[in-house]
């Protein structure tokens, strides 16, 4: 029997053999997974937590527990760390250093030091180091502290420009991250991830959708836009991915949401129909076209989508749109056409 008492000399927990292999799922038990176990029944975190062997000798956390055996649990408070010792956790976290990030923590050294902005966590997460962004989180580490920049862990997580990116944005999730908060350009984590990949490369883009889905899984707020006024189905159209504009439109997103910067007048920004149309986006355009996005929606220059179509010459889009009922020769607010800007680029088809 392996027994673990309090400092008072209290009975805290008793295990036999077979409990302690139920507590690993192996043959033999550690001693830092037992103090997870204790964790719930003296409310203190491992790091925190010192068992002693006969009074005195600490027992090693990697060191296996061997029944019979009498441990005496004491709890030490956080040590005041020195500013050596905070960049020394922040160095570990942001290499990805399992080993001196535990060291840190087991002193027991506060994962969250007052008046550091980006701590440990947001490099770890930046990073794409998810074993380490776990330890930090087990610690205490508060998953929606901000840096300067107003960065959460989450929207740092979401930048997907390291491997291992897409754990930390589901580890942050499983831990109940706030998938809401704004960074200073006004991106939620959902809008950080699609506007994050840039190269158009196959991998980029399925990482974005795999985090995408994640974060609307979660409830992230499909129809927030940035300070671009930018919503999630415009920066998915612009990125031609089907897949990822389907997986929008399916969490309700509004087809005809328009970007709004600057305007006062919201129902005149362009739509995800104008982006995809100026890119030469297909079938983005078809998918838009088939959940009923308005063919002759005009943005702040009076332009449809059929005016972006000519004027980047994207013959086949301009069919399209035709053949969905785009008007030729709507008028803008300048008095040009589809028409007579086509003739003005010597796209003749068009006009």
């Amino acid at each position: 029997m392996l027994r673990v008492y309090r400092a008072s000399g209290d009975l805290l927990a008793e295990f036999t053999q077979e409990d302690l292999q139920k507590l690993a799922n192996a043959d033999k038990c550690p001693g830092h997974v037992l103090k997870r176990h204790l964790q719930t029944l003296c409310g203190q975190l491992r790091f925190k937590q010192r068992l002693l062997k006969e009074g005195s000798t600490v027992h090693n956390d990697d060191a296996f527990l061997e029944p019979p055996l009498d441990l005496t649990l004491v709890l030490v408070p956080f040590v005041t760390a020195s500013q050596a010792q905070i960049d020394e956790l922040i160095k570990a976290a942001r290499r990805g250093d399992v080993s001196v990030v535990e060291d840190c923590l087991n002193r027991p050294q506060e994962p969250d030091p007052p008046g550091q902005k980006a701590s440990a966590l947001h490099h770890a997460v930046q990073n794409g180091h998810v074993d380490v962004a776990r330890l930090l989180l087990e610690a205490g580490a508060s998953k929606d502290r901000t840096t300067k920049e107003n960065n959460t862990p989450l929207c740092l997580a979401a930048e997907l420009e390291h491997a291992g990116q897409v754990q930390c944005v589901q580890l942050l999730l499983e831990s109940r991250a706030d998938v809401e908060i704004a960074n200073s350009e006004g991106r939620s984590p959902l809008l950080q991830a699609l506007s994050s990949t840039t190269s158009g490369a196959w991998a980029e883009v399925a990482q974005c959708t795999k985090v995408a889905d994640l974060l609307l899984k979660a409830r992230a707020n499909v129809e927030k836009t940035d300070d671009l006024g930018k919503p999630a189905l415009v920066y998915a159209c612009e990125k031609g991915c089907t897949d990822m504009v389907k997986m929008i439109l399916e969490a309700g997103a509004e087809v005809n949401q328009p970007c709004t910067r600057q305007l006062g007048d919201t129902s005149r920004g362009s739509s995800a129909l104008h982006r995809a149309a100026a890119r030469g986006r297909l079938d983005v355009a078809r998918m838009l076209l088939s959940a009923r996005a308005e063919v002759e929606k005009v943005d702040a220059n009076g332009w449809t989508p059929l005016f972006k179509a000519v004027r980047h010459a994207h013959s086949e889009m301009v069919q399209l749109l035709l053949d969905a009922g785009a008007d030729r020769l709507k008028k803008d607010s300048s008095g040009e056409s589809p028409a007579s800007i086509a003739k003005v680029f010597g796209d003749e088809d068009s006009a």
